[in-house]
């Protein structure tokens, strides 16, 4: 598909997958063996994606041994875990290996008052349950000019919370990663073409709305296609959406709803007001 040689997956299940992973991966592991070297890990036969996936967690955790003799991660991927741990989830994620078990949990750290917790990572919510593999991707995972496919980044998201993983996946295309997204989220395009927007904006007024350099994007950086139902229902089309400089991705599909929903309620609420003799 012209992929980058390393590509990293995140479905829509990823969330529900990780609330039985260490189940799932456990026959992976069974052996203690594999992990001085002499057993080639594999992950139990399971539906392509879900594999991959699974895959991928395993990955980054032996990115955590990896990491943890190399030192911390580059300035511009710690900005990043920035915006999803302090500015969103308001804690961390992390792998934990109680009595140095094979398979690792996912735990959420946080403090409350004074009180630092941990939580398994199939205890907290789900919030937390759908960017925890994001975090542990950035952590442990990713370097530039490798490529992160993740879908709906705003699942289980408040509208805020939105913009902040948009800022997010901003940063890690500013660090050297090709994203690619699918999302069914209007704040997410909007948020996207707004840092298309501070690119050209004055730096002042940049500074001033809390954009940094790396929250910049040139509207040649983003691509934007809109998967469009085939009439016969065969499938559907893809149409590409033409980046407007000085606007950004346009709306329209979302613009056209409203609009329906708008009308809908105007011929709903008509009727009822007349009722009430407001008319």
């Amino acid at each position: 598909m012209g992929l980058p040689e390393n590509s990293y997956y995140l479905p829509a299940a990823r969330s529900g997958v990780l609330q039985g992973w260490r189940a799932l991966t456990a026959e992976a592991v069974r052996r203690v063996s594999r992990w001085a070297g002499i057993e080639e890990i594999r992950v139990p036969a399971l539906p392509g994606l879900i594999g991959e996936f699974l895959e991928g967690l395993i990955h980054a955790s032996e990115g955590l041994r990896l990491r943890s003799r190399a030192g911390k991660r580059p300035p511009f991927f710690r900005s990043i875990l920035e915006v999803l741990e302090k500015d969103l989830l308001k804690g961390t994620v992390e792998f934990s290996y109680p009595n140095e078990v094979p398979v690792p949990e996912i735990v959420y750290r946080t403090q409350v008052k004074q009180k630092k917790l941990e939580i398994p990572i199939q205890r907290a919510s789900s919030t937390v349950g759908e960017l925890a593999p994001l975090v542990l991707w950035i952590r442990y995972l990713l370097e530039p000019r490798e490529m992160l496919v993740i879908e709906e980044p705003e699942a289980h998201l408040h509208p805020e919370n939105q913009r902040r993983v948009a800022r997010a996946l901003v940063r890690l295309v500013r660090a050297g990663v090709t994203v690619l997204c699918t999302t069914h989220s209007p704040l997410i395009l909007h948020q996207v073409s707004n840092h298309m927007l501070a690119s050209r904006a004055d730096p002042a007024r940049r500074k001033e709305l809390g954009f940094t350099e790396e929250d910049l994007l040139r509207e040649e950086e983003v691509g934007a296609y809109l998967f469009r139902m085939r009439e016969d229902g065969r499938g559907s089309e893809i149409q590409p959406l033409h980046i407007e400089p000085g606007f950004g991705i346009p709306e329209d599909e979302f613009v056209r709803v409203s609009e329906a929903i708008g009308e809908e309620t105007y011929c709903l609420t008509g009727p009822l007001r007349m009722e009430l003799g407001e008319e």
